[in-house]
């Protein structure tokens, strides 16, 4: 006879018993913890619940909690849409790794394993139709949690993943998705919590790369991978290929303001941070007034201030093609690139929203020109002051 032990205090019926119940073992973990989820189903209602979406949000951007999740699609692009809007801020950051696996169109319940390695696996099982609350179990056994975590392990090993990740090693990889995305025919949008240094002269470009203490064999190949990239850029643009750029005004007000700009060291072909001083601020601004002057195809579109969903990152999509985001807002920043059509259609659909709301901000050609201008005046007054406080010009002269 089959003897059934009783653990009613485990099973948790509703999304309100399971996230009051989640709560402290999120709370106590530690700081870059990790956590696999898996869907057995696209439609599963307590992934996108208000409740339990708040509180997986906030245990990934208070705890830097690293999330891999796994789904079952069934082919319901809205069902995966509505996900994606609801962890766009994790993915956009490169904390929530999403991979896929084609499932049934259709089951009976549908299951969400939520693992904490070695600590606990909760299990949610739902009806399809979503009328009955969702029935979820914490389990701490010691072998289920092991073997549980191994199926995962194996099953993602089949999952095609949505997202690439590259940490601060810039190969010739990373290179070559900012070449494609500038230099091949293509429209191109772009929303940067920042300003490109891609639009400054090749000049200003190599003396900036002057102060970064290079031999002269690692500045020679950096300033001709430079001069390629430029003058791709200007061929697409030549070519009739229309590039829209939405900048933040407030961080443009800060670069006036500090008189320097941190990004990532990408563009200066080299590994973390790179502080780009008041002299290269003022030609990467000066080549964006010169684009806007000469070439109709370039646009640029200047927000009073841009969402913190975009803040500290910079999403560019090749339209029809790619989407890749360069994200610093961690201690290393990092590239996400993906060419899959589902989430080339979401972030394209909220750049086109973003493109279209800030329409009846500074949008006219005439007066981004002059925001610029006014821009680089406050940031060449910043200098003027600090050579007559030091008693050192820009370049270095007494």
């Amino acid at each position: 006879m089959l003897e059934f032990k009783e653990h009613s205090d485990t099973v948790k019926i509703g999304c309100l018993e399971l996230v009051l119940s989640l709560e402290p073992l999120l709370s106590g973990l530690p700081r870059d913890a990790s956590a696999d989820i898996f869907l057995s189903h696209d439609e599963i209602g307590v992934m996108i619940n208000e409740d339990f979406s708040r509180l997986l949000l906030k245990t990934i951007e208070e705890k830097h909690l690293k999330v891999r999740l796994m789904i079952c699609i069934s082919g319901n692009t809205r069902a995966m849409s509505r996900i994606i809007a609801v962890y766009m801020r994790p993915l956009v950051s490169g904390r929530l790794r999403l991979s896929v696996v084609h499932g049934m169109t259709h089951t009976v319940t549908s299951q969400m394993h939520l693992l904490i390695p070695g600590k606990a696996a909760i299990l949610v099982t739902e009806t399809p139709g979503g009328g009955a609350p969702p029935v979820a179990a914490l389990v701490d056994e010691e072998n289920f949690l092991k073997e549980i975590q191994l199926s995962f392990e194996e099953a993602i090993r089949y999952a095609q993943p949505v997202l690439n990740i590259y940490d601060d090693d810039f190969s010739r990889n990373i290179l070559e998705i900012i070449y494609q995305e500038f230099c091949t025919p293509g429209a191109l949008d772009v929303v940067k919590d920042n300003i490109n240094p891609m639009y400054m002269a090749a000049g200003a470009y190599d003396r900036f790369l002057d102060t970064q203490g290079h031999n002269r064999e690692e500045y020679a190949w950096r300033s001709a991978e430079f001069r390629r990239f430029k003058s791709g850029l200007d061929e697409t643009l030549k070519g009739g290929s229309v590039f829209r750029e939405i900048l933040s005004m407030k961080r443009l007000a800060q670069i006036a303001r500090e008189g320097f700009c941190r990004m990532p060291g990408l563009y200066f072909i080299t590994k973390g941070f790179v502080l780009l001083d008041a002299e290269g601020c003022a030609a990467v601004l000066n080549g964006y007034i010169r684009y806007l002057e000469a070439a109709p195809n370039f646009q640029v579109l200047i927000l009073d201030d841009i969402s913190i969903l975009h803040a500290e990152n910079c999403w560019q999509l090749k339209k029809n093609h790619h989407l890749a985001i360069n994200h610093w807002s961690g201690g290393q920043p990092v590239m996400i690139h993906s060419d899959q059509l589902l989430l080339l259609r979401e972030f394209q659909a909220h750049f086109d929203s973003l493109w279209a709301r800030g329409r009846g901000s500074i949008s006219s050609r005439g007066s981004v020109v002059a925001t610029l201008q006014e821009v680089l005046k406050q940031l060449n007054q910043g200098r003027g002051k600090e050579e007559k406080q030091t008693g050192i010009s820009a370049d270095g002269r007494e």
